[in-house]
């Protein structure tokens, strides 16, 4: 029969196996692991249009960044955004003949995500722009800090015959709001030089202008 000892040590193992999966789970990133920390990604991230042929974003990583999207804040929390992930080429090239300003979504390895607004169900529909941009700022910091680069172009407020052209395409619902295309993918070689700190001491104001 087990004695009191061994009850105890398999006690004390259970509970420091549990904390730490709760470590794992829970607890934030630290600098210096494999991700770098927030302020860095914001800091160092710029527009990414030329993208590796040789390196596609996985199934995983594009979850990651669309479930950051969707944390981000919105008015209300009514959490009225909607993200349609497009990897397909010939949808991808349809994308880019009408909208000149995302033909970097036509690489081959790009990922070119819609962020989009169910403006039909909201109490303040007003605020549904400012819901995509917190949306879309969350994933451009988390695909840099993932190492992945990315482009942003506007849709809205385009022309509406414009924004009715991405609707037959992707078949994208009345109701829906298509706020912009975002262009993801790693970097090529000549897209990795360093960023110079935009920080202007001259638009800082304390207190009052």
């Amino acid at each position: 029969m087990p004695s009191h000892s061994f009850y105890a040590h398999a006690i004390c193992f259970v509970v420091l196996a549990v904390l730490f999966g709760f470590c794992l789970q829970y607890c934030p990133l630290k600098a210096g692991s494999d991700v770098q920390d927030c302020v860095s990604s914001i800091k160092s991230r710029k527009s990414i249009r030329k993208f590796d042929e040789a390196k596609s974003i996985s199934e995983e990583d594009m979850k990651t960044i669309i479930e950051c999207g969707m944390s981000a804040p919105s008015a209300m929390n009514e959490r009225s955004s909607h993200f349609v992930v497009v990897r397909d080429q010939a949808i991808r090239d349809k994308l880019a003949d009408f909208y000149p300003y995302a033909q970097f979504i036509r690489d081959p390895t790009a990922v070119a995500v819609l962020v989009c607004s169910e403006t039909s169900k909201l109490i303040i529909p007003e605020y549904w722009q400012q819901d995509c941009g917190a949306a879309t700022e969350n994933m451009l910091v988390a695909a840099a800090s993932m190492g992945i680069g990315s482009t942003w172009s506007g849709v809205f407020p385009m022309q509406e015959s414009k924004e009715n052209e991405v609707r037959a395409i992707l078949g994208i619902p009345d109701g829906i709001k298509v706020f912009n295309i975002i262009g993801f993918g790693y970097p090529d070689g000549t897209s990795l030089t360093p960023r110079e700190s935009r920080f202007d001491a001259a638009r800082f104001h304390n207190d009052k202008w």
